[in-house]
């Protein structure tokens, strides 16, 4: 799998991802966490949310913090605790602004497709399904920690 260094069990209640700061990979390593969560008991539904904000969370990553170091190493970490799923996502790309996520854009919906503002979709998306986010940057790394409430199939 191209771009996709590795994943690893980390015993039944972690999963650790390695991927490359490429599109392929994220279209590779995302499914792959959705999958495990189904196989851990998580509902299609929990999973398939866990899924839509780590390709949002990883895509924003390649696009933006890691677009000057295409290729760049980015690792997803997941653990399971109690009925809830804790992420993070780790990158060695640019700091978000003002070290802290964007404010989560209001938008009007209600108004035809076409009259629809380009982008800025992706933190709402985040903010909407995700418990909690929380970024930092340490040691020359950016880390995106998130938390979902998981439902059991």
């Amino acid at each position: 799998m191209r771009g996709l260094t590795r994943a690893v069990h980390l015993l039944s209640r972690r999963f650790r991802v390695g991927l490359r700061a490429d599109p392929l990979a994220v279209r590779q390593a995302v499914p792959a966490i959705a999958r495990w969560l189904v196989g851990q008991g998580v509902s299609m539904e929990s999973a398939g949310n866990v899924e839509i904000v780590l390709t949002e969370a990883t895509n924003n990553v390649i696009e933006h913090a890691c677009a000057a170091s295409p290729g760049a190493d980015l690792s997803i970490t997941c653990a399971i605790t109690a009925g809830c799923l804790s992420v993070r996502v780790r990158d060695p790309g640019v700091a978000l602004p003002g070290h802290m996520p964007p404010a989560v854009p209001v938008a009007d919906l209600a108004c035809p497709v076409q009259d629809l503002p380009e982008g800025g979709f992706g933190w709402l998306l985040i903010a909407e399904l995700a418990e909690t986010v929380r970024y930092r940057r340490r040691g020359g790394y950016n880390l995106l920690d998130l938390s979902f409430r998981l439902r059991r199939a």
